[in-house]
Order: structure tokens, then C-alpha cells, then sequence
């Protein structure tokens, strides 16, 4: 079959322009142009909040937690809030803030733990 076909050619030209606009819209890995490669401040953050509320969580002690993050404007942590279950426990309190010293390099003044409803 030819492509000279008079019913064929207009097919292939709509064919075409459709491919051309599809390869405008869409990068080569399948996301749309608007959206960014790389993760948002807002969802490292997030990722991060929800990294140390399952770490806490395995704490005795500790029942469901989440944890809150400070940061400056160039993301670095100055300070954490924590609400779990067995937070209004004073050992549990400094359990958790002597975990979140460690893991996150901040004095102790810097975290604050509270029991959750």
C-alpha cells in the first residue's frame, strides 16, 4: 500500500501533528513538562517527618507518633515537636528526645515532646 493514496495522506498528517503535540507535552520519561524531576522542599521534609515517626514508633513506650520539623530557609533542622501515645510519660519523653539528639544533631532544647488525645 502507498502512502500517495489520496485517502491515506491527510491519516498521516493528522498522525503525525498528534505524535509531534504528545512529544511537546510529554518528556521522554513519561512525566508531563510541568512537573519537576526532582523531589519538592515540602516533600523531603515530609519524608523525613515520616521516617523518624516509624523510627520513634518502634520505641518502647512509644505508641503512634509524629513528628513535626523546624527548618531554616535552607532546610537545615533547628528544631522537632513530637505527639505520640506515652509522650506525657517523663521516661518516655526523654527517650525520645535523647533519640531525636542523636539522630538528627540537635540539642536538647530544640525538641519537644507531647502526649497525643
Amino acid at each position: 500500500m502507498s502512502i500517495t493514496k489520496k485517502g491515506s495522506l491527510p491519516i498521516l498528517l493528522i498522525l503525525m501533528a498528534l505524535c509531534a503535540l504528545l512529544l511537546i507535552v510529554f518528556d521522554s520519561t513519561g512525566r508531563s513538562k510541568g512537573e519537576d524531576a526532582t523531589p519538592t522542599f515540602a516533600q523531603e521534609r515530609q519524608k523525613e517527618e515520616e521516617a523518624l515517626s516509624a523510627f520513634l514508633e518502634e520505641t518502647k513506650g512509644v505508641g503512634d507518633a509524629t513528628v513535626k520539623l523546624c527548618m531554616d530557609d535552607q532546610g537545615i533542622i533547628t528544631g522537632a515537636a513530637v505527639i505520640c501515645t506515652g509522650g506525657e510519660d517523663p521516661v518516655v519523653q526523654a527517650t525520645v528526645i535523647r533519640l531525636l539528639c542523636a539522630a538528627l544533631g540537635l540539642p536538647s532544647n530544640k525538641i519537644y515532646v507531647s502526649g497525643s488525645r
